[in-house]
């Protein structure tokens, strides 16, 4: 009779220990009823990988979580499945070098962290705004990149209309006049590149149509 109480009670320690660490997936959904995130949970915190997808079934970007922290390897992908970006993040917070691609799979530089600060950087603040470092669910399906059209690249809001047009020469540098657009479909911003720098006017336009600002550059530098 102790033997099978010792047995019993070590059966009822095991259940409770299993229940105590319990692991689950939970999915979020598209509208259109695809799959849109991925993510691992154990003990209500978010614990291994966690995977966002484009509505087409591509993976836009994979990220590491430990205790409910980003921890670990974190890359992003383009709507085609090549690679945009490539870093890593330690407690939280950006940590060494964030490596990123253009369209075209050539290097577009790199950034670099310490502590989730930026210490060195050799992109462009155009391409910058173009690498995007997801830290909300909010901005992880902000822009849809597609085709390349009349020497331009065409980004898309997820309502479906042009966010920007960005022209890009054989070497993947940004080369051409560059145009931007708010979410209503109104101007937000035009200039123009030559070889990667900005050269001559820019100017940006509040919603309402009217100039909010305009500067002018050469090599890159404003003036």
């Amino acid at each position: 009779m102790k033997r099978i109480l010792i047995i019993f009670i070590l059966i009822l320690s095991i259940f409770s220990i299993t229940n105590a660490y319990s692991e689950e997936m939970h999915k979020e959904y598209y509208d259109s009823g695809k799959i849109l995130k991925e993510s691992h949970f154990s003990n209500d915190k978010k614990n291994g990988k966690e995977k966002t997808y484009y509505e087409n079934g591509q993976i836009s970007s994979i990220k590491n979580y430990k205790n409910g922290v980003v921890d670990g390897e974190y890359i992003e992908y383009y709507l085609d499945g090549k690679l945009k970006l490539k870093g890593s993040y330690k407690n939280g917070l950006r940590e060494g070098e964030f490596k990123t691609y253009l369209i075209n799979s050539k290097s577009a530089g790199s950034m670099f962290y310490k502590d989730g600060k930026e210490i060195k950087s050799t992109l462009t603040p155009y391409m910058k705004e173009d690498v995007f470092f997801n830290y909300s669910d909010k901005t992880e399906t902000q822009m849809d990149i597609r085709d390349k059209k009349d020497g331009y690249y065409h980004m898309y809001y997820l309502n479906g209309r042009v966010m920007r047009l960005v022209p890009c020469n054989e070497q993947g540098l940004y080369d051409g006049t560059f145009i931007q657009y708010y979410e209503s479909g109104q101007l937000a911003q035009k200039g123009y590149f030559k070889n990667g720098l900005e050269e001559g006017e820019f100017v940006w336009y509040y919603e309402d149509g009217n100039i909010k600002e305009k500067a002018f550059y050469k090599n890159g530098v404003k003036q």
